[in-house]
């Protein structure tokens, strides 16, 4: 079961919800691996799935920081096969294109991804979701 966080921007009002972790039914969407399949994230994934048809994939939902202060969520994807190197993903910012940090935590000092101001983003409500 993941973690959901409800943000509200004390400055511009702005809610933003994040969520982390793995859900109970489905712990790998279907479509992460299609979208692996069609190249979405990287030749790399791709063509680990090709020549290990036996891989195994290990999937979580995460809260990703860039260096120009965006925030957002991605998939974490470990792939596996015996005999090879596992293979992990990296998330890249969708405002400025740079590799981003995952947080362990999202509670921390961000910037809000509505007006930008470095703020203690308030935290309004904790939910699980799966």
């Amino acid at each position: 079961m993941g973690k959901g966080y409800v943000y509200k921007c004390p400055k511009c009002k702005k809610e933003t919800t994040l969520r982390m972790g793995v859900g109970f039914v489905c712990p790998n969407p279907p479509e992460i691996e299609a979208d692996i399949k069609a190249g979405l994230y990287g030749k790399k994934a791709q063509a680990f799935l090709i020549e290990h048809p036996d891989y195994i994939m290990e999937t979580s939902l995460e809260v990703y920081k860039c260096k120009c202060g965006n925030i957002q969520n991605g998939y974490h994807i470990v792939l596996k096969a015996e005999g090879a190197k596992s293979f992990a993903n990296r998330q890249h910012c969708k405002k400025c294109g740079s590799m981003m940090k995952m947080l362990s935590d999202p509670l921390e000092i961000i910037d809000c991804p509505e007006c930008g101001s470095a703020i203690d983003l308030t935290l309004i409500d904790m939910f699980y979701w799966d």
